[in-house]
C-alpha cells in the first residue's frame, strides 16, 4: 500500500503542466536615459476577466523579469520603484494566446533627480547659509499641490545641491538666512504658482 501510494505521486509530479498554461510574458525594466537595467523593482501580473491570477516578482540586477505557467487570456503587468517615475502609461494591458509567450516587453523608468544651483542677491552677491527647498508639484483632485521633498543649504559661495529627489516637476524657493526672511521662488517669484517649474 506504501508502495502503490509513492507510485501514485510520483506519477502526478511527472505530469506535463496544461495546455492552457504554458503561456508567459518576460521583459525587462531600463532606465530612461541610460537604457541600463534597473534591479529591484517591484513587478505584479493580474489576470483580466476571466483570468484569476496575481503575481509578483522583483527584476533581476539586468533589469530581466518573468512570468511562466501562464493560461491564454488578458493581463495587466505593473511595476513600481521607490523615487522611479515610469516613462510611459501603466499598467500595461497585455492579451496572450494559447501557449504563447510575449517576450521583449521594456518598460523604463526616470531614475532619481537632482537639482542645483546657486542663490544670490539682487546686487549678485552669494546668499550664504541661505535655506534651498524643492517643492514637487503634483495634480491632485483637481488642483496642483506643491509639496516639500528636499532642501539644502547655501554654501560659503552661494552652491546648494538636492539631491535623491522622485522624478517629476518641481519649483524651488530660499529664503535668507538672517532677517528680512522672505522665501523667494525661482527664479524671482513671491509665490510658487508664479514660479518656473524645473
Amino acid at each position: 500500500m506504501i508502495c502503490l501510494l509513492a507510485m501514485a505521486c510520483g506519477a502526478f509530479l511527472l505530469q506535463a503542466p496544461s495546455e492552457e498554461s504554458r503561456g508567459s510574458i518576460s521583459g525587462r525594466i531600463v532606465s530612461a536615459r541610460t537604457g541600463e537595467g534597473l534591479g529591484g523593482v517591484s513587478i505584479q501580473l493580474a489576470g483580466w476577466g476571466e483570468v484569476r491570477l496575481s503575481r509578483s516578482a522583483f527584476s533581476g540586477a539586468d533589469g530581466a523579469f518573468s512570468f511562466q505557467g501562464l493560461a491564454a487570456g488578458a493581463y495587466v503587468l505593473s511595476a513600481t520603484k521607490a523615487r522611479h517615475r515610469p516613462a510611459q502609461a501603466l499598467p500595461l494591458r497585455l492579451n496572450l494566446d494559447k501557449n504563447q509567450s510575449r517576450a521583449a516587453i521594456e518598460i523604463k523608468f526616470h531614475g532619481p533627480s537632482v537639482i542645483t544651483g546657486r542663490v544670490r542677491d539682487t546686487a549678485g552677491a552669494a546668499l550664504i547659509g541661505a535655506g534651498v527647498t524643492a517643492f514637487r508639484i503634483e495634480w491632485m483632485e483637481g488642483g496642483w499641490i506643491a509639496s516639500s521633498s528636499g532642501s539644502s543649504t547655501a554654501d560659503d559661495r552661494g552652491y546648494y545641491s538636492i539631491s535623491d529627489l522622485t522624478a517629476g516637476r518641481y519649483v524651488v524657493a530660499a529664503t535668507p538666512a538672517g532677517p528680512p526672511l522672505i522665501r523667494t521662488f525661482y527664479p524671482s517669484a513671491d509665490h510658487a504658482g508664479a514660479a518656473s517649474p524645473l
